[in-house]
């Protein structure tokens, strides 16, 4: 496992915590907005970690899922 896998792994535990935190909070229309962001991120950077890591069931599952994440991102930040 290189640097860039616990890298990955550091933003996904970060984006997570920021996710319960926020989860926690009174919720209004700009808070739904920003969980979505915060859900997105943490595909991106599940999917980038489990990739680098070779998780089953396969790299390129992982891949796509991370793929996924960067794409809605772009709609939640539009949202």
């Amino acid at each position: 496992m290189d640097m860039y896998g616990y890298i990955s792994a550091i933003a996904l535990f970060i984006y997570a915590g920021i996710f319960l935190v926020v989860l926690a909070s009174h919720k209004t229309r700009e808070l739904w907005s920003f969980l979505w962001l915060l859900v997105t991120m943490v595909c991106w950077a599940g999917g980038s970690m489990l990739m680098r890591w070779q998780v089953a069931p396969s790299y390129q599952v992982w891949y796509h899922v991370s793929i996924a994440g960067l794409l809605l991102m772009a709609c939640a930040y539009y949202r």
